[in-house]
């Protein structure tokens, strides 16, 4: 799947903000995704060992999971889950 540019943002476009934090030896992913600036769609969560080898993997495979998915359109991420990511 390429890039697609977003010529035009609509209204309720489907926003998905994701963070994390750690919780002892578990890291908690949360992601939220809201329609616009209007309306809470869904809430999305794992939960991480912290030494997982690939994190990105996972929160990709909640990402696709949720019947959300097909309306995404733009992912917001949190600094600490660039951590090691150049």
């Amino acid at each position: 799947m390429g890039i697609t540019r977003i010529r035009r943002v609509k209204r309720e476009i489907r926003v998905l903000g994701i963070a994390s934090k750690p919780r002892g030896s578990l890291q908690t992913v949360v992601g939220v995704i809201y329609r616009g600036s209007l309306w809470l769609d869904g809430v999305l969560a794992i939960n991480m060992r912290g030494d997982e080898a690939s994190p990105t993997l996972r929160i990709a495979e909640m990402i696709r999971e949720s019947s959300h998915h097909p309306q995404i359109r733009v992912i917001l991420l949190h600094r600490e889950l660039l951590r090691g990511v150049r």
